[in-house]
């Protein structure tokens, strides 16, 4: 029988693999053969403009937030730019962290030529590529010929050192926070971080968030979030069952009396609703209802948060929500939710992991074993047990969106 994930499920596109390939294989080559350059240091004293290189991947956004905090402490007199492809990524724009942030989406061949000479021409003292195997961040890093560039290169697919004066070695053993962490401590030496950073979130769309929880009824406590979908590339290999989630999430119901919010983008409203359909009790399906500042506002109400390998869970580990990540092609290791009390489930097989970001591979396979491993009764446990710590912490106050509005 086939997997109803499949429906929003997109192939990857081979052209795209084959391009990277068909470059950077001969360019691991020559690095081979070639005798290593000297690799002069970068002095801190002279870096008055950084153009930082992030182009795909909110929940990567969230993760150099606490790099990108302790390099503009370390360099106070620095700017730094925010390069991204990322159209929805507005609220990056009030991030005070970020002196500006540049969209990044050129068409055709005289676009992209204008667009990096209007980046060269504004003489960047760094560039840092934050991107482990993209080849827009390695031809705009060496385009700009920036006296210092630092970016990442894989340790059995080295030709992307051909880019960098600083190149660094990914690291598939520790979390994507200290490895964006290792990029910056080629420029300044900073500090290690055991938590995230909040995002931003205004008064206008927390009070817009409350009208739309009351517009669903929704006054129970505790309110927990899933996160279910995922970028629809190989989505059906990658995803949690919709059963899984379904289970999960009655379950909750069941114990702790709680409300129940699915969240996603527009392209996922019918991927929550065929959750709820599976569901015995009613919840709310929040896709494509809100903005990104909006969705923020939401995940941070909510007393739990359990999501897929996505953005979002890392959205919800800097709001500070407890936060459970369910992982299968890609490890924990690298991409759990991180902070203290958070938890990624990870089961391991011999194929695992399948995704290596650092060789551009996305993974996942119809058999889903290591995601299957995982139980929904598992979760739940794992999920009362952080909403009764987390009700310890806190101190007990009204609930305002069960008031009448």
């Amino acid at each position: 029988m086939n997997d109803p994930l499949e429906k929003f499920s997109l192939p990857l596109p081979r052209w795209s693999t084959a391009a990277r390939n068909a470059i950077l294989r001969p360019l691991d080559l020559w690095v081979c053969l070639r005798k290593s350059p000297a690799r002069a240091t970068a002095d801190p004293s002279r870096i008055r403009r950084l153009l930082l290189i992030k182009l795909f991947g909110l929940g990567d956004i969230v993760l150099i937030l606490p790099t990108v905090k302790a390099l503009r402490q370390a360099l106070p007199k620095t700017s730094v730019a925010l390069l991204t492809c990322g159209v929805r990524y507005e609220v990056f724009r009030q991030n005070p962290l970020f002196d500006r942030v540049i969209d990044w989406n050129p068409r055709g061949c005289v676009e992209w030529w204008q667009s990096l000479q209007q980046l060269k021409s504004e003489e960047f003292d760094v560039v840092l590529d934050l991107e482990e195997r993209s080849l827009k961040g390695l031809i705009i890093s060496a385009a700009l010929g920036a006296p210092v560039r630092v970016g990442f290169v894989a340790e059995r697919s080295r030709g992307r050192e051909v880019a960098y004066t600083h190149p660094v070695l990914c690291n598939p053993r520790q979390h994507m926070v200290h490895s964006f962490a290792d990029a910056v401590r080629m420029l300044v030496p900073i500090p290690p971080f055991d938590s995230l950073i909040p995002l931003p979130v205004g008064k206008e769309a927390q009070r817009r968030v409350d009208l739309f929880l009351r517009q669903f009824g929704v006054s129970r406590r505790p309110l927990v979030g899933i996160q279910a979908g995922i970028s629809p590339y190989n989505l059906a290999q990658r995803v949690w069952d919709l059963e899984r989630f379904a289970a999960f999430a009655d379950g909750l119901i069941d114990d702790c009396n709680g409300a129940v919010v699915l969240t996603g983008s527009p392209e996922q409203a019918g991927l929550n609703q065929e959750i709820l359909t599976r569901m015995h009790h009613p919840a709310v399906n929040a896709a494509g209802k809100l903005t990104m500042e909006e969705t923020i506002a939401l995940v941070s109400a909510c007393d739990l948060f359990l999501s897929s390998d996505t953005g979002t869970l890392h959205i919800a580990a800097a709001q500070g929500v407890p936060t459970i990540g369910l992982h299968g092609p890609e490890s924990s290791t690298r991409y759990g939710p991180f902070g203290p009390g958070n938890h990624g489930f990870y089961k391991w097989v011999p194929c695992s992991p399948c995704t290596r970001p650092e060789y551009g591979i996305i993974g996942g396979c119809s058999a889903k074993t290591c995601l299957r491993a995982i139980e929904p009764e598992e979760v739940l446990a794992k999920a009362r047990a952080m909403l009764f710590a987390s009700a310890q912490r806190k101190p007990q106050v009204p609930d305002v969106r069960s008031q009448p509005a």
